[in-house]
């Protein structure tokens, strides 16, 4: 069952703290992490199935966050993600515009190469807000949804 308060405050922190991930990593990651996000979206390029791209985009922000060398980006990546797990696979197809960005991966991807901080923020809150637009659509149809159910309930009693 989707809570719709926790999935806008997933969506919510994904859009403050993924591009700060995305910076610090430019800032403190090496060319092995470059080579491992350029693996990771090479892997994308191949997977059409937007389940297995999913879990796939969840290793680049992972991979993100350890470049970031930052504890508590790590702590918060850790729970925002606990959070996200619990209605991921209803949130895969709304999700689809930003996982299919293939480009928008390698943009950050190539940010973090660069030692460019400002651009992997910006490319990252970029790629997000691909999947927040599909979010927010599908939280605010649930909510027309239910709030036209409880009105029907209502003038039915």
């Amino acid at each position: 069952d989707l809570d719709a308060w926790v999935a806008r405050s997933v969506i919510e922190m994904r859009a403050c703290l993924g591009p700060e991930i995305a910076r610090r990593c430019a800032e403190r990651g090496d060319a092995a992490l470059a080579d491992r996000l350029d693996a990771v979206v090479s892997a994308m390029a191949l997977d059409e199935d937007l389940e297995r791209r999913q879990a796939e985009s969840l290793e680049f922000w992972a991979t993100l966050v350890e470049g970031s060398r930052n504890v508590a980006y790590r702590l918060a990546y850790n729970s925002l993600r606990a959070s996200y797990d619990t209605f991921r696979a209803a949130l895969v197809q709304v999700m689809g515009a930003e996982l299919r960005s293939l480009d928008s991966f390698q943009a950050v991807a190539d940010a973090v190469r660069a030692r460019d901080g400002e651009a992997a923020a910006q490319r990252a809150a970029e790629l997000l807000e691909l999947g927040a637009r599909g979010l927010y659509e599908m939280l605010d149809t649930l909510q027309a949804f239910s709030e036209g159910q409880a009105f029907a309930e209502g003038e039915s009693s």
